[in-house]
């Protein structure tokens, strides 16, 4: 693929410096929803830079042509709907893994974060497909009334590979969710900038050799 070499640069290099300059841990405030969220927002556009669909994407010179459809002011709600649809899921699985690390032993904690953030995740993606229906009737005039809700596919977490930007969206969104579940560990931000290459390297790498 002739695409395959600049798009891992890319990704490598922007991610690399997102996770450096954006993501490295700060200090905690007094409003650690309002923390969670932010950090979640900013985790997912370290993952978005370092997915191989959305680095081919950029070198392709590619449009989000669903979005497009919708014309400026549809996109505009409905990415400020996903944007605040996606910090409350964030701000939501911080909160649980704190509530659970404070009720469970110290070494069950970080699993069931896991589990539970995972399982609010992925329902979240599964009654959003509702949310933006129902806003899509009101954009675009003709669409019958349906239920969309379903179960989201197991590949929705296969984010190495090329795909749909708004399928590898939701499998990032649910990574996220899951790296939020987990206690954070300090790290400065040359470490931050090596993890956040590594994990783009890293996809780039599966994209290659899985099917």
């Amino acid at each position: 693929m002739p695409d395959a070499a600049p798009a891992a640069l890319i990704s490598v290099a922007a991610a690399g410096l997102w996770f450096g300059l954006v993501v490295s841990p700060k200090p905690a405030s007094s409003r650690p929803s309002v923390d969670d969220a932010i950090r979640g927002l900013a985790v997912l556009a370290g993952l978005c830079l370092a997915m191989p669909a959305f680095a081919l994407a950029i070198v392709r010179g590619a449009t989000p042509g669903g979005l497009a459809n919708l014309g400026a002011v549809g996109a505009g709600i409905t990415v400020t709907l996903s944007i605040l649809l996606t910090a409350t899921l964030f701000a939501l699985c911080g909160r649980v893994g704190r509530g659970l690390g404070a009720r469970l032993a110290p070494g069950l904690a970080p699993t069931a974060g896991v589990l539970v953030a995972g399982g609010l995740a992925l329902g979240l993606i599964a009654l959003s497909s509702q949310v933006y229906y129902a806003l899509y009737r009101q954009l675009i005039p003709g669409l019958p009334w349906q239920w969309v809700i379903s179960a989201p596919a197991f590949d929705t977490l296969a984010i190495w590979r090329p795909g749909p930007l708004g399928e590898r969206l939701r499998g990032a969104t649910v990574v996220t969710a899951l790296v939020l579940a987990v206690p954070r560990r300090p790290v400065t931000r040359p470490v931050a900038a090596v993890i956040g290459a590594a994990v783009a390297a890293g996809l780039h790498v599966l994209n290659a050799w899985l099917p």
